[in-house]
């Protein structure tokens, strides 16, 4: 009998901490439940583009999908990388321990889709020992026969992928200004690539840069990063800025008319780096450490303001999205944990569909699959950095490394490709982060 009540008294002693507890934790307020997965039913590019720089199994890429996808974008851009060691290299090398491998990606891709999300996927060559003015942009290999032969491999392993995936547009390139003059490789690239990928293909070329591609024709959109400099020497407001991008608009337009007329402009970096000058040098996120995330907003309103109402616009990926546990202590582009920047995004995200755009080509169909007519919408149940200008690219800083939210055997190879990806002081051209 005593045992019986000794059990009664334990139960109701555990049923009650497990009322206490439920309640402490409302009071004390828990993690707030995600918002809801609502993506942008527009049918132009509402994008964020996201870096896959880690091998580590532990780095946490399926967060930043569903976190992407809960911020109303309805596009994400995957980027993948390969390695030269400096800017002479003939080899280029796609390194194991750089990134994951293809099946988390093919995962990755099967994620976003599940949440709604288009994918499109860049390759980015990275360089591991750049000297002191070398980017991928002025690129010299002795041999460049042995370059590009290593090239066409790196492209066209991600082009099968990017079609057995299902992946709605595929970039054969990123802002390599000192091969864009080689016409006939790049025709016979963008050849290769059609013969194993079907969706939409795009290049990124550098803001400064765009008029030397000789071979937007053999493309479907024309791509464009967006690092130019807003205010001149007057003080930063969204009036000058404004002004600024109605001269580069007419500009971008008036060559787009006239010489490719059937051809949308995606912009594939989109970003500003949350600082006091990054109106005037978007291109390199080290020039001051006197933060200003107001300014950030201030300059993706700018953006917004000018080109969303454009139907020549297909539409625009935000570099970049990262969220590691040391990340605000650091300034970069990642507009994660920026309220003003996230609240203009977020607004520009939501807007109503401009038009619906039609793709020259299809999205690749999935394993075989033929692929689907339109363009597809999304789900309702939802440099790296810019380079200076290519008359004057700046020289690579080193920088620490981002902190990842696991210990990653990575930590110094992300300082790398920084460095190469990125673009320092320097003129306006691009520069990447990370």
């Amino acid at each position: 009998m005593r045992k019986d009540k000794l059990a009664i008294v334990a139960l109701f002693v555990l049923a009650l901490g497990v009322v206490v507890a439920v309640r402490c934790l409302k009071s004390n307020g828990s993690p707030p439940a995600p918002p809801p997965l609502n993506p942008s039913t527009a049918g132009e590019y509402r994008g964020i583009s996201i870096q896959l720089h880690s091998a580590h199994p532990r780095n946490p890429y399926e967060d930043y999908v569903e976190e992407i996808a809960r911020t109303g974008a309805n596009t994400i851009n995957f980027v993948v990388h390969a390695y030269q060691e400096n800017g002479t290299s003939n080899m280029i090398t796609m390194r194991k321990d750089r990134g994951p491998n293809d099946d988390r990606i093919r995962k990755l891709i099967r994620l976003a889709r599940d949440r709604g999300l288009r994918v499109m996927i860049m390759p980015v060559v990275l360089l591991d020992k750049p000297t002191e003015d070398e980017w991928r942009g002025v690129i010299k290999p002795s041999n460049w026969d042995s370059w590009w032969e290593d090239y066409y491999t790196f492209i066209t392993h991600y082009a099968r992928l990017s079609q057995e995936t299902g992946v709605d547009t595929f970039a054969v390139g990123s802002e390599l200004l000192s091969t864009e003059d080689q016409v006939a490789r790049w025709t016979r690239l963008i050849a290769q690539v059609r013969g194993v990928y079907k969706g939409r293909l795009t290049y990124s070329s550098n803001w400064d840069n765009y008029r030397k591609v000789a071979w937007w024709d053999k493309l479907d959109l024309i791509g464009m990063t967006t690092y130019y400099d807003l205010v001149g020497d007057k003080e930063p407001s969204l009036a000058v800025m404004l002004k600024s991008w109605a001269r580069i608009r007419t500009e971008i337009l008036a060559w787009r008319n006239a010489k490719y007329p059937s051809h949308q402009i995606l912009f594939t970096e989109v970003g500003w780096p949350d600082i006091v000058t990054a109106a005037k040098y978007p291109w390199d996120y080290y020039r001051s450490k006197e933060e200003s995330p107001e300014l950030q907003a201030m300059c993706f309103r700018s953006f917004f303001e000018a080109w969303n109402d454009q139907d020549a616009m297909a539409g625009y990926l935000v570099w970049e999205w990262r969220n590691h546990p040391e990340h605000h202590k650091e300034r970069s582009y990642v507009p994660y944990g920026r309220e003003p920047t996230m609240k203009v995004i977020q607004e520009y995200f939501a807007k109503p569909a401009r038009v619906t755009t039609r793709p020259a080509t299809a999205p690749a169909g999935v394993a075989g699959k033929p692929a689907a007519r339109t363009v597809p919408a999304a789900r309702t149940t939802t440099k790296r950095s810019p380079r200076p200008p290519a008359s004057a690219p700046a020289a690579p800083t080193a920088v620490a490394p981002e902190k990842a939210p696991v210990p990653d055997p990575q930590a110094d190879e992300e300082t790398e490709d920084i460095n190469d990806d990125m673009m320092t002081p320097a003129p306006p051209l691009d520069q990447p982060e990370n």
